[in-house]
Formats: C-alpha cells, sequence, structure tokens
C-alpha cells in the first residue's frame, strides 16, 4: 500500500499544476466533512470511505484544511481531519511545489548516483582487468616454476641414486679395507715373530762367532806352538 501512495505522489506531482499564487481550487465549495480519526484508521481507508477511491487518499493529504499532517503514513487516533466534498479541492501551491522540488532534488541525486555508479563499474571493470592480466601472469610463473620444480626433483632423484651408489660401493671399500687390516695385523704379527726369531737367531750367532774367535786364537796359539817347536826340532837336527 505504502509504494501504491508514494506512486501516487509522485504522479499527482507531475500532473496537478498550480495555476494561481498562493493556492489553487476546482469549484470548490464548503460542504466538507469534519471526521475525528479512530484506531487503525489511515488515509486509504478513510479515502475509500468517503470519497469512494481509496486513491483519491491525497485529497485529504494536500487538503488545505489537512495542512497539519506531514507525512501521511502516519496520522492518529483523535485528530481531525477535514473530508472536501466531491468536487471542489483546495490545495496549497506551496505543498506541491515542495514535494516537485524534493522529486527534482531526488531525480538529480539519482542521476549523481547513476554516474557513481558507471564510474564505479568502470572502475570495477578496469581493475578485474587489471588483475585477470596480474593472475594471468602469476598462473604463468607458476606453471614455469613447476616445470623448473619437475626438473629440479628429476635432477635430485638422479643425485640420490648416484648417491646411493656411491655410498654402496664405499660400503664395499670399507669391508675390503677392514679386511686388508685384519690382514695386515696378521702379516704384522708375523713379521713380528720372524724379526724375535731372527733376533734371537743373531744373538746366537753373535755368541758362536765369539766362540769361534776364542777357538781361532787357542788353534793359532798352538799351531805357532807347534811351528815353532818343528822349528826347534830341526835346528837341533842339524
Amino acid at each position: 500500500m505504502c509504494k501504491r501512495i508514494l506512486v501516487t505522489i509522485v504522479i499527482l506531482s507531475f500532473v496537478w499544476t498550480p495555476v494561481f499564487g498562493g493556492e489553487w481550487s476546482l469549484n470548490s465549495r464548503s460542504e466538507d466533512t469534519l471526521y475525528t480519526i479512530k484506531k487503525g484508521d489511515c488515509l486509504w481507508k478513510i479515502a475509500k470511505k468517503y470519497l469512494n477511491d481509496p486513491l483519491l487518499w491525497p485529497k485529504l493529504w494536500l487538503y488545505d484544511g489537512n495542512t497539519y499532517i506531514r507525512n501521511p503514513n502516519f496520522i492518529y487516533p483523535g485528530k481531525r481531519i477535514v473530508v472536501p466534498s466531491e468536487e471542489p479541492i483546495l490545495v496549497k501551491r506551496s505543498v506541491l511545489e515542495e514535494k516537485g522540488e524534493r522529486i527534482e532534488k531526488l531525480k538529480r541525486e539519482v542521476n549523481d548516483l547513476k554516474e557513481v555508479r558507471d564510474e564505479l563499474i568502470a572502475e570495477t571493470e578496469r581493475i578485474r582487468k587489471e588483475m585477470n592480466e596480474k593472475v594471468a601472469r602469476l598462473n604463468a610463473k607458476v606453471d614455469d616454476l613447476e616445470v623448473r620444480l619437475d626438473e629440479y626433483k628429476e635432477k635430485v632423484a638422479k643425485y640420490e641414486s648416484v648417491i646411493s651408489s656411491k655410498e654402496r660401493e664405499i660400503g664395499s671399500l670399507q669391508k675390503e679395507v677392514s679386511s686388508y687390516k685384519a690382514e695386515i695385523g696378521k702379516k704384522d704379527e708375523w713379521i713380528t715373530t720372524q724379526l724375535d726369531k731372527i733376533r734371537s737367531d743373531l744373538r746366537e750367532v753373535k755368541d758362536l762367532t765369539e766362540e769361534v774367535k776364542k777357538e781361532k786364537s787357542f788353534y793359532q796359539f798352538v799351531a805357532f806352538g807347534i811351528a815353532c817347536g818343528a822349528i826347534a826340532l830341526n835346528l837341533l837336527g842339524d
């Protein structure tokens, strides 16, 4: 209902054009009715009851005798409202002009808002286009990074395979080294044993050499004594 009231106000603001100075009239008469507002009443119901058409409620609101009603949506029980006769209508030109000016102002504001809306739409489209371009560039970078990442993964997999192979080779070499160390240890023990034996044999040879030297000196002395004896016997024999 309120929407229909507002639509009617707009229509009347363009249709009812004032023609005189402070107010205008259409065959006005003084056959008006004074009605006391009751609970649940509205201008729509009162117009329907007294004017036989609810769409004529603006006659009540704009009537010169009801100028105290500032907002047609708010009327209060106990207040009196003047219901004009069917033919005459008395309305103040200032009320119509105020509504017309209000409508024009609203139209200008709507136009301004439309301009702002169009600017915002254009700016939104520009930002959307810019964002789409940025997203496209970022997606391209992401794709490039994913390709590079796959390449790095392949390289890492190859390196890991090489590292695993080298680790196995190192393990095998470590086992060989351990085996060689064990064998070298055994050789060292054998060499040490042989050296000890050689040293023992050298000591024995040295001892034998000393004994031989002693016996050689003795035999040399004996041989010299025998030779001297032989020479003496030969001299005595001559």
